[in-house]
C-alpha cells in the first residue's frame, strides 16, 4: 500500500483500474425489443492476455502522470479454479468427464469407491446430472409400473 499512496493514488483507483482493464466495465445497455445486452470495455486481449503488457499499463495519477501498474502493485499469474461456484451458500467444485466404454452409474460408482479409498472422508453431496435423470426416470417408470399392475 505505500507503493500506491507514494504516489498519491488510493487502493479503489487501483483496483477499478485493473477490474476495468482486464474485466471490463459496463458502460451502456442495448435494447434489442424485450433482450438487453450490456456494452463493455476493457482493454485488448492482446494487452489482457500478456503479463508484462499488463505490467506496463498506465495508471495517470490526479497530476497526470503516468505511472505503470508494477511501479504499484505486484502482478503474477497463478492456478486456480476457474470459476468459483456455490449452490445454496456453499462452494462447491465442478468435474466434467468424458466417458466411453462404460455407462454412467458404472463410471460413478467407481469414482466414489476410488475417492473414499483414497481420501478416507465422505463426501457431502455429490451429482451426476445425466445419472440423476436416469435415476427419476427410471423411479417414475418403477412407480407407474407398480400402479398399474393393482
Amino acid at each position: 500500500m505505500t507503493k500506491i499512496s507514494g504516489f498519491g493514488i488510493n487502493v479503489a483507483d487501483v483496483q477499478a483500474f485493473v477490474q476495468t482493464a482486464i474485466g471490463g466495465m459496463t458502460v451502456a445497455r442495448s435494447v434489442e425489443g424485450l433482450e438487453r445486452y450490456p456494452n463493455n470495455v476493457r482493454y485488448p486481449r492482446e494487452y489482457r492476455d500478456s503479463l508484462e503488457r499488463l505490467r506496463n499499463l498506465p495508471i495517470v495519477t490526479k497530476t497526470g502522470a503516468q505511472i505503470p501498474l508494477s511501479r504499484l502493485v505486484d502482478i503474477s499469474i497463478s492456478g486456480g479454479p476457474g470459476v468459483i461456484r456455490s449452490e445454496n451458500a456453499r462452494l462447491n467444485g465442478w468435474i466434467y468427464v468424458d466417458i466411453a466404454g462404460v455407462d454412467i452409474g458404472s463410471y460413478v460408482q467407481d469414482a466414489k469407491l476410488a475417492y473414499d479409498k483414497r481420501y478416507h472422508i465422505n463426501l457431502v453431496g455429490y451429482s451426476c446430472g445425466v445419472l440423476d435423470m436416469e435415476d427419476k426416470g427410471a423411479e417414475i417408470v418403477k412407480t407407474r409400473t407398480n400402479h398399474n399392475k393393482h
